[in-house]
């Protein structure tokens, strides 16, 4: 009776230790699927880090790449503007030269018809003749179209050389008027004296004008 029971708990013991090791078996399986996992999700891992690395340095060579044309982009808007700045310097001088030249040769006419009148001759006033100018240019003051930053250096260069010719041409025509009326030899002896001094005038004016910017 002892023996009976005694082998009916060994077999007991030996099932229980049977299904121990099959539940271990079970549990090693499922283990060894994690791990075989989460080797494989490193192995992802790493080749994402890799591929993110590579997406970081074509970034920053991208961001080096704009960096560089920027500062290009600057160096160039700075050279433009310095330049446009001394293109209208220069412009303003012209002109200042340009108007004192008008003055003296509306000085000059002044004195011709003088001359002519002393001569017993007649002189003619003619009206100077209109310049073309836009409607955005003429609202603006001379010294703003000249001295502004934001004004275009062709556009008031157009602007200035229309007005000297114009003023200029207009002082020849009252002078060739005004020497018509007279006879060959007065017109030869005024028109001479006029055209040297109006060109040693013109050429000290030019040559001040130029000796001005050359110091500043």
């Amino acid at each position: 009776m002892f023996d009976m029971t005694q082998e009916i708990l060994l077999h007991i013991l030996d099932g229980m230790v049977l299904l121990a090791l099959g539940a271990t078996g079970f549990f090693v399986m499922h283990l060894a699927r994690q791990v075989r996992n989460l080797r494989q999700g490193r192995n992802e891992m790493d080749r994402h880090l890799a591929e993110l690395g590579d997406a970081a340095g074509r970034a920053e060579m991208a961001l080096s790449g704009l960096r560089r044309a920027a500062d290009d982009t600057g160096r160039r808007l700075e050279n433009q503007v310095t330049e446009s700045r001394e293109l209208l310097e220069e412009l303003r001088f012209m002109a200042e030269a340009a108007d004192r030249i008008a003055s003296r040769l509306e000085k000059n006419s002044t004195q011709a018809r003088k001359a002519l009148d002393a001569r017993g001759g007649t002189f003619v006033e003619t009206q100077p003749s209109p310049v073309a100018m836009s409607p955005v240019m003429a609202s603006i003051p001379d010294d703003a179209r000249v001295q502004a930053g934001h004004s275009h250096p062709k556009e008031s260069l157009q602007v200035m050389e229309a007005r000297i010719k114009a003023r200029a041409q207009d002082y020849l025509e009252k002078l060739s008027v005004g020497l018509a009326a007279t006879s060959s030899n007065q017109v030869e002896e005024v028109e001479d004296t006029s055209l040297q001094h109006l060109k040693s005038q013109a050429e000290r004016e030019l040559a001040q004008a130029m000796r001005m910017r050359r110091v500043s």
